[in-house]
Order: C-alpha cells, then sequence, then structure tokens
C-alpha cells in the first residue's frame, strides 16, 4: 500500500506540473495580445494550430488571406503577423528596413545549417557579405563561366532525357531537373564536377540526401515549439538534423581544402572562375576573419539559394506546360524563332553553343512564363522579419516589440486585389506588353524578395531556367504521365521526343477562368452536362436551356448593368452557344417540360436543323438568370459571409481559452486532492 500510495502521490505530482506548464503555455500565448482590440489585426488561430494544415499550410494561409490581407497567429510572448499588402511589404523591406531585421527568432532557427551567412545574420555582417558577394556576382568572369556551364549541362540533360524516353513511357522528371540544377551549382560555387546527370559518387549522394533532409528539418522548426527540448536531448528530428549536418560540413570543409591546394599549384592563373576560387583569393586579404567555416557559410547559403530558385521553379515550369499545351507550343515556336532552327535534328552541342546573351534577351514568352511559374509558386512561399520597436502598419494595423512579420509570396500569387479577379490563373500574356516582357515592383512580385535584400542571383536564376528551357523545348514536347493526379503530388512526366515526329496539338485548351469556375461551384445542383469546346468551358445547367460560354471574366460595370437592367444584353464575356441539334432538342424539351409558358431561345441563324460551328454565338438575353448568376458569383458571396465568418472565429478564439484554462486549473485542483488524500491515508 505504501508503495503504491508513493506511486500515486508522483503521478499526481507530474500531472499537476503538466497541467500546470499546459496552463503556462497557453497564458503566454494568449495573455497580453489584445485580442479585441481592433487597432490590431485579426486573430486566425495559434501558431501550434499550424501543425493541423502543415501539409497544406500555404493553401490554407491563402484562403484566410483572402479574407483578411493581414492577420495574426498567437504564439508563446509574441504574435505572428502574416501579410499580402503591397504597402506593408514595401514598409518592412523598404521604407524601415532597419527596424525589421531576421532576429533573433529567425537566427536561432537557422543558425545550425546557415551559420553565419548571408541569410541567416543582420546588421554589419551582413553588409559586409553583402558587400563582397554583390562584388564577386557583378564580375564577367563569373557570368561567362556560369553561362558555359549552364549551356553544357543543358546537353547533358537532353542527353539524359532522350535516353528515358526511350526507356520507358514516364519517368520523374523533377528527380532529373534537380540533379542537372545541382550539376551546375556545384559546378560554378566549387568548381567541382558532381556528375549527378550520369551517376555521382556515394559521398556526392550521400551530401544531396543529407542537404535536402536538412532543409526540411529546419524548416519544421518554425511550427515545432518543442525544437529546442528534442535539440537538447538529442532526439526525433533534431538527432536526424545533426547527424545531416556532420554530413555536410565535412564534405564542404573537404572540398575547400582541396581548392587551397589546387589554387596552390596554379599561381600563375589569374582568372578564378568558380565563386569558391573567387571568396578564397579574396580570403588572402583578411586571412583571420575569412577562414573556413565562414567560407563554409557563405557557400552553403550561395548553393541553398541556387538550388530553390532554379530546380523547384523548373519542376513547376514543366508541369505548368504539361497542363497547358498551347503556352509549351507558343515557347517551342519562340525557340525555333529565336535560334533560328526550324528542323527537328540537329546536334545538340551546336545548338547550345549558339545560345547568346542576345538569344536569352529575346525570348519574351518564355522569361513571362517562368516569371508566371514563380508568381504562382514561388522558391520561398514565406518570409519574415521581426518588428523591433513598435510600429503601425500603412493598413493600420499596430505591431508590437517582438512580433514577427510574415509577407506571404505564395498567398500573394493568387490575390485578386493584387493581380486582378485572374489572379490564380496561369496566363503569361499578364507580363508582355506589345509582346515585350514588362516587369512588375518588386514588392507586388516577391519571389526575389524585395528592398536591400533583393536576391543578388536573380540574372544567374533567369540565365539557368532559361538555358535549360529553351534545351528541352527545342527537342521535346512533355505531358503529364498521369493527368488526374493532385498537383501537389504530381512528379512523374511523360516525355515525348518530337523526332522523327512533329508534335500536334490534338486537344483543346481550357481556360481555368475564375468566374466560370465559380458558376461551376456555386450551381452545381443545376448542372446538366459538361463537355469542351476550343477556348472555353462550356457547362449547362437544368432550369436555363443556354450552354454559357466564358472567354473573360465581365468587368465591374459590366456586372452592374447585368443586375439592374430589365432588359440587359451583352455580347463579350458570357455568351451562349448551342453545340448540336440533339442537345438543343434535349433542352427544349426539359425546358418546355418543366416551364410551359416560357420561350426557348435557339439558335436564330441555324435554328435547329444543322451543327454551328464552334466561332457562331448568339448573345445570351435573360434577366431573371443574369440576376441569379450575379447572386451566385463567388466574390460576392464571400463579402456577404466576411463579418460573420469574422465574428464567429473571434467567439471560438474566446470560448477555447476560457475552456482550456477551466479544465486544466480543475484538473490541477483533482490532481492534488488525489495526491493529499493519498498522504493522509498513508499518516
Amino acid at each position: 500500500m505504501g508503495i503504491l500510495s508513493i506511486l500515486l502521490t508522483l503521478v499526481a505530482f507530474s500531472l499537476v506540473l503538466l497541467l500546470l506548464a499546459i496552463s503556462v503555455f497557453t497564458l503566454s500565448i494568449f495573455a497580453g495580445k489584445s485580442i479585441n482590440n481592433p487597432n490590431y489585426p485579426p486573430i486566425y488561430g495559434t501558431v501550434v494550430g499550424q501543425l493541423f494544415y502543415f501539409t497544406k499550410l500555404y493553401d490554407h494561409q491563402t484562403e484566410t488571406a483572402k479574407k483578411h490581407p493581414t492577420f495574426r497567429l498567437l504564439a508563446p510572448g509574441q504574435s505572428e503577423i502574416f501579410t499580402t499588402d503591397v504597402r506593408n511589404i514595401e514598409h518592412i523591406l523598404k521604407t524601415n528596413f532597419d527596424k525589421y531585421p531576421k532576429g533573433e527568432y529567425h537566427r536561432d532557427i537557422t543558425t545550425d545549417l546557415f551559420g553565419q551567412g548571408i541569410f541567416a545574420v543582420d546588421g554589419d555582417k551582413w553588409r559586409q557579405q553583402r558587400k563582397l558577394a554583390s562584388f564577386e556576382f557583378s564580375a564577367r568572369v563569373l557570368r561567362d563561366f556560369s553561362c558555359s556551364v549552364f549551356r553544357r549541362n543543358a546537353a547533358k540533360l537532353v542527353r539524359a532525357v532522350s535516353r528515358l524516353s526511350e526507356a520507358g513511357p514516364a519517368f520523374d522528371m523533377q528527380d532529373i531537373l534537380m540533379r542537372c540544377t545541382l550539376d551546375s551549382i556545384f559546378k560554378v560555387g566549387f568548381g567541382v564536377e558532381l556528375n549527378c546527370l550520369e551517376g555521382s559518387s556515394k559521398v556526392g549522394r550521400a551530401f544531396m540526401k543529407a542537404f535536402d533532409e536538412s532543409n526540411a528539418l529546419v524548416y519544421w522548426r518554425f511550427v515545432d515549439p518543442s525544437w529546442k527540448l528534442k535539440r537538447f536531448l538529442n532526439l526525433g528530428s533534431e538527432a536526424a538534423l545533426k547527424k545531416n549536418i556532420t554530413i555536410i560540413y565535412d564534405f564542404v570543409h573537404g572540398l575547400i581544402k582541396a581548392k587551397r591546394k589546387q589554387l596552390a599549384a596554379q599561381r600563375d592563373c589569374d582568372d578564378k572562375e568558380d565563386i569558391l576560387s573567387r571568396f578564397l583569393v579574396e580570403s588572402t586579404k583578411n586571412p583571420e576573419e575569412m577562414n573556413d567555416k565562414y567560407l563554409r557559410d557563405i557557400i552553403l547559403n550561395f548553393m541553398i539559394a541556387g538550388k530553390d530558385s532554379s530546380a523547384n521553379t523548373l519542376s513547376w515550369f514543366v508541369y505548368m506546360l504539361c497542363k497547358n499545351p498551347l503556352i509549351q507550343e507558343k515557347i517551342a515556336q519562340e525557340v525555333r524563332h529565336v535560334t533560328g532552327s526550324q528542323g527537328a535534328g540537329g546536334n545538340v552541342e551546336e545548338f547550345m553553343a549558339n545560345i547568346t546573351d542576345e538569344t536569352l534577351d529575346h525570348v519574351h514568352y518564355l522569361h513571362a512564363t517562368l516569371t508566371e511559374t514563380l508568381r504562382l509558386y514561388p522558391a520561398v512561399p514565406v518570409d519574415g522579419r521581426s518588428a523591433e520597436m513598435d510600429d503601425v502598419l500603412p493598413d493600420g494595423y499596430r505591431l508590437k516589440k517582438g512580433d514577427r512579420v510574415f509577407y506571404m509570396s505564395y498567398a500573394m500569387g493568387r490575390m485578386p486585389y493584387v493581380w486582378g479577379e485572374d489572379a490564380e490563373e496561369f496566363r503569361p500574356e499578364r507580363w508582355l506588353k506589345d509582346g515585350v516582357f514588362q516587369p512588375e515592383s518588386s514588392f507586388k512580385f516577391i519571389a526575389f524578395n524585395a528592398g536591400p535584400r533583393i536576391c543578388l542571383g536573380k540574372d544567374f536564376a533567369y540565365r539557368q531556367m532559361k538555358i535549360v528551357s529553351i534545351a528541352l523545348l527545342r527537342f521535346f514536347r512533355f505531358k503529364l504521365a498521369d493527368d488526374t493526379r493532385n498537383e501537389l503530388s504530381c512528379v512523374a512526366i511523360a516525355c515525348e521526343l518530337i523526332s522523327p515526329l512533329p508534335f500536334a496539338v490534338n486537344v483543346a485548351f481550357v481556360s481555368a477562368n475564375p468566374y466560370c469556375l465559380g458558376f461551376k461551384i456555386f450551381l452545381k445542383t443545376h448542372l446538366f452536362i459538361e463537355f469542351r469546346l476550343p477556348s472555353s468551358l462550356v457547362i449547362a445547367f437544368f432550369p436555363f436551356p443556354h450552354l454559357l460560354v466564358l472567354h473573360s471574366v465581365p468587368s465591374i460595370q459590366q456586372l452592374t448593368d447585368m443586375k439592374s437592367s430589365s432588359s440587359a444584353s451583352f455580347t463579350s464575356g458570357v455568351e451562349a452557344h448551342l453545340c448540336n441539334c440533339d442537345l438543343q432538342a434535349s433542352l427544349k424539351t426539359s425546358w418546355t417540360e418543366r416551364n410551359p409558358r416560357k420561350r426557348f431561345f435557339g439558335c436564330p441563324r441555324y435554328g435547329t436543323k444543322s451543327i454551328p460551328p464552334p466561332c457562331e454565338y448568339f448573345a445570351w438575353y435573360d434577366p431573371p438568370l443574369c440576376k441569379r448568376a450575379i447572386e451566385f458569383f463567388p466574390g460576392l458571396m464571400r463579402k456577404i459571409k466576411l463579418l460573420e465568418a469574422e465574428a464567429l472565429k473571434r467567439r471560438q478564439i474566446e470560448r477555447k481559452l476560457r475552456i482550456s484554462l477551466v479544465v486544466s486549473w480543475v484538473f490541477a485542483l483533482v490532481a492534488v486532492c488525489v495526491a493529499l488524500w493519498l498522504l493522509y491515508c498513508k499518516v
């Protein structure tokens, strides 16, 4: 009995400590956060709550940002503010740059991998590295060397894709693009041939595996509140991270030592082409500060930036070309026109050798498509800063000292209030004016960051992606092996060689129009039939005998006219098209049975006797249907529900706070009573 009572006492005491810790943690999240103060951004949960959406985190943030461009998540000690407001981003990244450093929080999380590299440090250390890196990246020798490396590895990629396409109907294009990019990064960064495309060494494969896993584990820390405890105990993900970092550091230090020996043996060579060689030469001016650890951190930060901005973007680029075959063919035509290569054959090395800076400057549609890919799928979906003092953002919301501010480039690329109603549509033409690429503000398009910290390797990344894209689309056309798979998990891409048969488009492109998708979602209970016609998504629904063909989003004035006019009539944006007499007859029968007193509108030119060609339409003028369509328009529905959703969210947070505190203290009180009773029984 004595042993049992002691065990129960220990259990009760442990429960008390656990519940006390939970209570303290809960209070640290909610205390002092001005929950009901409208001067601060609205609250949409806690940092811990992100774990429930981790696999779809960026999509969840996007849906939240559509309701509120700026919102808060509560965290222990401070708040985390997320924004997609262009004014706020310029305020943080440029206007008040010194007030918003990376901060101690970011440094704690990333230092184990990034070290004292340019992505992890602030202040004088950052300025010193930025100045040095800017000088080296602007060197003509490095630019020429990198372009020659990109062309050579692109030729290797073409041969590798050719072998894989002959070996089977499908292969992992994402993997082969990653290997090609790493080959280029290693050659430009270290002057080392990794040969991933042709089978790398065992040490190289171990390094790549450790590097990828370390990146994922470091970013996991941002949503794992227990990572410091796991690091102290060397458990779980932190134990794996420590092991991987050891592999990475040993590999890089080995390369630095080998490069030092190589440079010592080649003192008569003035042109140091790769980045490591150039920094090693620079280190002779200040050997104490620019030691091997310093060089290791610089090179690893360069590798992380190059790998993310190029390999991931190229993977999404090929994926979007598979989803949009007409865009793929447009780029291929531009490549043939700019390079002057009209035939399907030709030598790969000769073709790549003829790609010059002038060639890269004239592929405007390719540049626009790559930029459009980065807009929707940026290499860094979320990045942030830390507020060093109380501040007020341009949108009027207040920040407290210590709050972390995150700008969401992934969500921002999908915001109608930033990019228009077609924000979620993949449309490279938005970047072109008279066929020439037109850049947007870096605070609106922040895939390469903005302000003083804007990416130094932006031009390098574009050059590499253009060269690889030109090589691939000169010799191949791509399609998905399984078009039904979800885009986030789809990596299998089948590649079809042009030679000996030219590529032919035999499936009409269907525009993913937001307005049209809105009808599809909100009128799904009335859906009658769905099929495809060139350049349109066509939907017929029961109550009305028309097939709606939506080519573009109607303007605000058109929508207003549709809603208010008693005899609304328009021929752009929304048109009706009856595709064949059988369907028209069935619709007419269905309509007559349900609406015996209302007229069925047939095709005025062709009647019901012949099949009109796809280009022939007639105006749709049914005012009740116009008004009903407006009622179902998703943007208006969203506005109607906005205040209700915000109030409900606030009530839920307050209720959870009260319940968690009450439950915690009730359990603690019960545990104390049990412990006291056991002690009393023992006495």
